[in-house]
């Protein structure tokens, strides 16, 4: 049979195992869950190539009487890793919520340098959640998340913002001055940020939600900034934007180009008939969107069922390989999951004209979900 390595086994509940590269193995970071006093905390464990520890034991990576969950983990470049925690304390009446960052080492140290602490990205009396990073390449992270403000004339609304955390686990971006505000326009809240680093810097991509009684109008914006925190595309007065008419356009997700552009690929739902297709544009590192003209994103599959779940990577030739999950009707009228996938070129047109349609990957009786692309060197 097939040996399995158990990674982690207790009376507690381990659960959204995260799983990186380290020197001679991997890290694999865990949350810790009691189900009977509600505590939740964030373990790791080292393996080596055959599945064997490397420590001597598990570590706690953040274990107070705040919740803490993982949000995101980066590579620190040196074996380690650096943990980016939503930590909640409060009663569900009242709770805070803020972003913090804690670090370990290949050998299982956890702290950065010579304090075992956390450190902090963003703590306020307002809701700060949903944070994502990319690794910097000098041991740091950049991080963008949304804040919800908790009072105030803004109450309800929501912004994005973003820092930058040193390999010593210093925030960068503290000018009071020039606040790290990614995207703050008055009329949207903007929500639920995905992150991709460039050659100088990184490129975020988030919902925005216009409000408004009669038509509201839910739309993608995109904004570059740079390694100092300074917003790099229209002057830094408002993002660049995904727009598809008379569809609700989210869930985006983002791809580097290689040459500090992006790919940006998102879901988006047709206000009327509820039917999920996917759009895709290409983006230079000046913010210059390609595709038709860069009036419209292109269509990746032009079918009449719903394609959901993207999973995009490029093609190493400008271009973009696309899979996603599809729905497929059979004969028997039941809608059966599939996954399909479709490349588009660097002029933006579909690449596989001669398969009349998307590639379909999988064809069988269960239901697949999920796919992933990933890169064979």
């Amino acid at each position: 049979g097939v040996g399995i390595a158990v990674v982690a086994q207790s009376e507690f509940i381990e659960s959204k195992p995260r799983v990186i590269l380290s020197d001679a193995g991997v890290l694999v970071i865990y949350e810790v869950s009691d189900r009977a006093t509600g505590s939740l905390d964030i373990a790791a464990v080292k393996l080596d190539g055959l599945g064997k520890p490397i420590w001597p034991t598990g570590v706690w990576i953040a274990s107070s009487r705040r919740r803490e969950r993982i949000a995101d983990v980066v590579r620190d470049g040196k074996g380690g890793a650096i943990v980016i925690i939503e930590a909640i304390s409060g009663p569900d009446t009242a709770q805070s919520i803020d972003v913090i960052a804690a670090h370990v080492d290949a050998y299982g140290k956890v702290g950065w340098g010579a304090s075992p602490d956390p450190a902090v990205i963003a703590t306020s009396r307002h809701f700060e959640r949903n944070p994502v990073a990319v690794a910097d390449g000098l041991g740091g992270a950049f991080i963008a998340y949304e804040i919800e403000y908790a009072s105030g004339p803004r109450k309800g609304d929501r912004d994005i913002l973003a820092q930058h955390l040193t390999a010593q686990g210093q925030r960068e971006w503290v000018s009071e001055t020039a606040l790290p505000m990614v995207s703050s326009v008055a009329t949207a809240s903007e929500s639920k940020p995905v992150i991709v680093s460039d050659s100088d810097g990184i490129i975020i991509a988030f919902e925005m939600n216009f409000h408004s009684e009669k038509r509201p109008v839910h739309i993608i914006g995109v904004q570059r900034v740079d390694a100092t925190g300074r917003l790099a595309w229209n002057k830094g007065k408002k993002p660049e934007t995904i727009i598809v008419p008379n569809r609700i356009v989210e869930k985006p997700r983002l791809s580097s180009d290689g040459a500090g552009g992006i790919f940006l690929v998102a879901e988006a739902r047709d206000s009327v008939t509820g039917d999920v297709d996917l759009f895709a544009q290409k983006f230079t590192s000046a913010g210059e969107q390609l595709w038709k003209n860069g009036e419209l994103p292109v269509a990746v599959f032009q079918t009449s069922t719903n394609e959901r779940s993207p999973s995009a990577r490029p093609d190493g030739s400008g271009g973009l390989i696309v899979t996603a999950v599809k729905d497929f009707v059979g004969v028997d009228n039941v809608t059966r999951r599939k996954i399909v996938a479709q490349r588009i070129g660097p002029d933006g047109r579909n690449a596989w004209p001669q398969l009349g349609g998307p590639l379909l990957l999988s064809n069988s009786t269960t239901i697949d979900d999920t796919p992933t692309v990933i890169k064979v060197e």
